[in-house]
């Protein structure tokens, strides 16, 4: 596998990039490169909403692949939705090159918890994995445990491990 590109698109939290290199680098023995960030565009937010859209971003990602053939993975500190969805915790390209995942109802300050961010981190590393299993071909896991089972909820997404079931890791 190529390398994994992790592009953040604003201002992250102190420390997370490095969590997710950490966490994916030994997971699929490849090089986790922190893009240099940028800011999501205007185009890409719907402001009655206040939020941003998932199709647009991951086409602006599509359209400009990593050169490398990598995949990368847009980190936003906002929310996001796709069509037909109140919210999304990310969006990827299934067997593609690209995904986005949504920071914000990650942190437990969105749900109205104590900051955590053990907790937090530890919600961006699934959500991210999560995505990265769908560019690799991965569909959605019925197992609860699984990276890949689907999060409804914040509570779907705290009941998942940070690993692919059998199933899935085959």
């Amino acid at each position: 596998m190529r390398p994994i590109h992790l592009l953040p698109l604003g201002a992250l939290p102190p420390g997370l990039t490095e969590h997710l290199v950490a966490t994916l680098a030994p997971r699929f023995r490849v090089p986790v490169v922190v893009d240099p960030p940028t800011e999501a565009r205007p185009d890409w937010r719907d402001d009655a909403r206040a939020q941003y859209r998932a199709d647009a971003i991951l086409a602006a990602l599509v359209a400009d692949p990593p050169a490398d053939g990598g995949r990368r993975i847009a980190l936003l500190p906002a929310d996001l939705f796709a069509p037909g969805l109140a919210f999304t915790l990310g969006l990827a390209t299934l067997a593609g090159c690209c995904a986005v995942v949504a920071l914000a109802r990650l942190d437990p300050a969105f749900h109205g918890e104590p900051p955590d961010a053990g907790r937090f981190f530890r919600r961006a590393a699934i959500e991210t994995l999560h995505e990265l299993g769908h560019t690799l071909g991965l569909a959605h896991c019925a197992d609860p445990a699984c990276v890949m089972h689907y999060s409804r909820s914040i509570a779907d997404t705290d009941r998942k491990t940070l690993d692919f079931c059998a199933a899935c890791a085959r």
